[in-house]
Parts: structure tokens; C-alpha cells; sequence
């Protein structure tokens, strides 16, 4: 009875099952095999169904399994009969005759769906893992980049100085705006990092991102819009980025010219159709170059931090994107074959509400009045951006962290001198932060104006200031016309 439960498993399973002696020869088969009859299998070498490169490991498991009696399973990825690629695991058992092993089973499984979702898993926890680095890391730059874009400011508004001098610091100014860019794309790691999203013609911003991003390059754009496209939930600097990103990308992939094609289409996705299983409504945005094309090895690892096959390549781009449009609760994907182009295409949320008009920007100014209380747990952003601040006109105070803020915050209600504005910096280790100082300072002062400042870019406070009791926002490094235009915002003096 047990050699007919067996018999009908072996006939009956899904899988490939094959019976092979110590040498490697087939001696049953249960399915027909890329179009064979069992009989043409049946007496072959296995190895000779397998790819070349994994016949050593398939003869050395085999070894083993007759050897000691145990079981293994190995992976391995092939391409069948039909040019389809996938990855398969072959489970080698030993059958036991007396106290011998005379013959092995091979279950042959297609786990191509199963490898997918793993390395989708194992690739988020690698990005979560490397954004809690990122996020540390961008913050402690962010804040030497503040003292660096202040005290540059300070110096060129110092006296006379020469051409050349002044033109060595607007250059320093350049550099750390570059930097500024670098710690955004490691900050687009940072777990938990939340987008300030909105309705965004997303038409308008890539064709501007796009020609920016090929401006001197010989590839040509092509566009095809629909006129009736949604408009998308998204950040725009984050969103701007990813296009920069895949447009940059496109164009390396075409040293000697050629065109990218960038489109648009609304799609209603069902709940099977994107790895998070959310359907709705999303915009796709599809970018199609007519570049070598990326071999199949190297697809299940584009999006991983720090893979390129370029020689000046970082591996951050593709790996930023992916981050940025899983956190706008989108989806990013590629399709391409080597030597026929790569097209990558983004899916993001579409928006039910309508864009707004953009207003013109604020007026900058380079001169202010007020008094100011500065609360960070840097010496050296106290010293240089409270010098700035008080070189452009206002009456500085500063404070190490949220504690002592509220001390002098106090103390100057009672001396009828109140503070116009506060400055607090959200993350203080091992002092009172921004996000609980503020509510400490709205209990002796319902009207105070606190700007929350972070080298933390994405973290929610941020996007979200009101809901936390913050006025304004602003992101470390500031630049002067930022600062100034955040505190003229703050005080009212914008309406003039």
C-alpha cells in the first residue's frame, strides 16, 4: 500500500520528481520534460538538464546526499526550452536500501514568485537598515553644512572684498548647496521618512526636470501626455528627484545619443496588481531609452543601495528612487532585455483633490529687525547662524537645548522684552527636543511663533508643522534668503 501512495504522489505531484542512481542517471520521471517523452529522458545524465555553470554544484550535492545519507536543497536559476528564466530549487533525498544509499529522489520546484517576494523583503530591511545610517549621518552633515552656508554669508557681507575673494566664496556657497543635494538622497533612506505630499501636475514637472536633467546631453526627449491625466499625490523636491534620477540613469545608458521616451497614463490597478496588494487609481509614468539594455543577472539588484556597473556610478540613484516613491505609497518597476533598451515605470497615487496655483515667491529680504531665540544643541550653529542673525538686523538669543529655551522664553515675558520669533532645532540628544519643547512653550504662551528646524529632511514634524504646534518649518543647511524669508513669513511682514 505504501508503494501506491508513493507511486500516486510521484505521478500525481506538481513539481518535476525524477528517481537518479549514484552516478547521476535518470532512472524515472513523473512529467514530460521541454517537450520529451519520459522514455528520451529516462537513461540520460541529469547533469545534462541543467544549466553548465551549476552542474558542478548539482554533482557535488548529489556526492554528498549518497555519502552521508542526508538531505540538501540547492538554488539555482535556468532558462527553459522556451527562452522563459526563473529560479528553481532541487531537493536531493537519499532512498535507503538496507543500510546503503542506492538511489536518490530530485524534486524540482519553480520558486521564481517565492525568490521574488524574499528579495523584495530582504531589500526593504536593507534599505530600513542603511536609512537608520543615512538618517544619522545626513543630520550630523546637515548641521556642519549650517554653520558652513552662515559663516559664508557672513563673510561676504563683511567690508569691500575683492572680485576673486568674493567669487572663491559664492563657489563655497555652490559646493555646500551640492552637498546639501548628497545628504537629500541619503536622508531619502531614512526609515520613517514621511513626504509632504500634494496635488502636482505631474506633466509640468517632468518635462522641466527632464530638459534640465539633458540639458549639453546628445539624447533627445520625446513626450506623449494624455490631456485628461490625474493629477498625483507627491512631494516635488522628492518627486524631482526621482525624475532627475531615471533621466540621468537613461541618459548614460546612451553614450552615443539616441531618444527617451517619457509618457503618462491614468490606470486603475486591482488589488493584485502592485506587491503592496492597494488597488486605485494611479498615474503610470513610463521612462523607455534605447540603451544596451541591463542583463537579466542584474535586475533583481538595480534597486539595492550601492550596485552600479558604472565606473563613476555611486549605486544611490536607483536605490533613492525606489525609497522616495514606496513611501508616496507608490511603486517603481523595470523592464528590459540586454540589447533592447530599459523602460522604467513609476506608479503614483492619483489625487481626487486639484492643483493649486502657484503663488509668486515671497520677496527676499536681507535686512530684518525683531528679536530672535535660537534653540539648538550645536555650539558651533549657535554661534554662526546667531552671528548671521544678528549681522542682518535682529536681536539674538541662543539656547542649548529646549529646557533652557523655555527658561529664557519665561524670563523675557516677565522683563516685558517677549521674543518675536523661536527657532528650535526637533532633535536635542539628551535635552528637551522641539516637538515636546513647543508644547511646554504654548502653555506660558498660546501665541508664540516657534519655526521648527531639522537636518532630518523627511521626518513627519516637518511635512506636518501646524499639527504639532509649529508656525513654519525650515530644513538644515538654511540659506540666509530662506531664513530671512521664513522669518518675514512668521512676523507677518511677507503681506507688506
Amino acid at each position: 500500500m505504501a508503494e501506491d501512495l508513493f507511486r500516486t504522489y510521484f505521478e500525481s505531484a506538481p513539481d518535476f520528481v525524477l528517481q537518479v542512481d549514484t552516478r547521476g542517471t535518470i532512472l524515472q520521471i513523473n512529467r514530460t520534460y521541454q517537450g520529451l517523452t519520459r522514455d528520451q529522458v529516462i537513461g540520460t545524465d541529469i547533469f545534462r538538464w541543467v544549466p553548465e555553470d551549476f552542474r558542478p554544484v548539482v554533482r557535488a550535492t548529489l556526492e554528498r546526499v549518497i555519502a552521508s545519507g542526508e538531505s540538501e536543497v540547492v538554488e539555482y536559476w535556468a532558462v527553459d526550452a522556451q527562452d522563459e528564466s526563473g529560479w528553481y530549487s532541487a531537493h536531493f533525498g537519499p532512498i535507503h536500501q538496507e543500510d546503503r544509499v542506492e538511489t536518490a529522489i530530485v524534486i524540482v520546484r519553480d520558486i521564481t514568485e517565492q525568490k521574488e517576494v524574499r528579495e523584495e523583503l530582504a531589500k526593504r530591511e536593507r534599505l530600513d537598515s542603511l536609512g537608520v545610517l543615512a538618517g544619522g549621518l545626513a543630520h550630523d552633515f546637515n548641521n556642519l553644512l549650517t554653520a558652513i552656508l552662515a559663516n559664508l554669508s557672513m563673510a561676504k557681507m563683511y567690508g569691500e572684498l575683492r572680485e576673486d575673494a568674493f567669487q572663491m566664496l559664492t563657489d563655497a556657497e555652490k559646493a555646500s548647496l551640492r552637498a546639501k543635494r548628497l545628504t537629500q538622497q541619503l536622508l531619502a533612506f531614512s526609515k520613517g521618512g514621511t513626504p509632504s505630499k500634494k496635488p502636482v501636475s505631474i506633466v509640468k514637472l517632468l518635462q522641466e526636470t527632464t530638459e534640465f536633467a539633458l540639458s549639453g546631453s546628445n539624447v533627445k526627449c520625446k513626450y506623449l501626455f494624455p490631456e485628461d491625466l490625474w493629477p498625483v499625490e507627491a512631494d516635488e523636491g522628492q518627486m524631482d528627484q526621482v525624475i532627475q534620477n531615471l533621466v540621468i540613469n537613461a541618459d548614460q545608458a546612451m553614450p552615443d545619443g539616441g531618444t527617451l521616451s517619457v509618457s503618462c497614463e491614468n490606470v486603475t490597478l486591482g488589488k493584485d496588481d502592485l506587491p503592496d496588494r492597494r488597488g486605485g487609481r494611479f498615474v503610470r509614468i513610463s521612462f523607455t531609452d534605447q540603451g544596451a539594455g541591463i542583463p537579466e543577472k542584474h535586475l533583481p539588484k538595480i534597486f539595492d543601495p550601492f550596485f552600479t556597473t558604472k565606473r563613476k556610478g555611486s549605486g544611490l540613484g536607483l536605490a533613492t528612487s525606489f525609497s522616495i516613491v514606496e513611501n508616496h505609497g507608490g511603486h517603481i518597476r523595470v523592464d528590459s532585455r540586454a540589447g533592447e533598451g530599459a523602460t522604467f515605470q513609476v506608479y503614483l497615487r492619483a489625487s481626487d483633490r486639484s492643483v493649486e496655483v502657484a503663488k509668486p515667491p515671497p520677496r527676499r529680504t536681507i535686512r530684518g529687525h525683531g528679536k530672535i531665540l535660537l534653540v539648538d544643541d550645536e555650539e558651533i550653529i549657535r554661534r554662526s547662524a546667531g552671528g548671521l542673525l544678528t549681522r542682518l538686523g535682529y536681536e539674538t538669543v541662543t539656547a542649548a537645548d529646549g529646557r533652557e529655551g523655555i527658561r529664557l522664553y519665561e524670563l523675557a515675558m516677565k522683563e516685558r522684552k517677549p521674543f518675536d520669533v523661536v527657532i528650535m532645532d526637533l532633535t536635542i540628544p539628551g535635552g528637551l527636543g522641539g516637538e515636546e519643547a513647543v508644547k511646554e512653550l504654548k502653555k506660558l504662551d498660546p501665541d508664540a511663533k516657534v519655526v521648527v528646524s531639522s537636518g532630518y529632511s523627511n521626518d513627519a514634524v516637518l511635512s506636518r508643522y501646524g499639527e504639532y504646534g509649529f508656525c513654519a518649518a525650515i530644513t538644515k543647511p538654511w540659506r540666509m534668503e530662506e531664513l530671512t524669508e521664513t522669518l518675514d513669513h512668521v512676523m507677518g511682514r511677507d503681506q507688506d
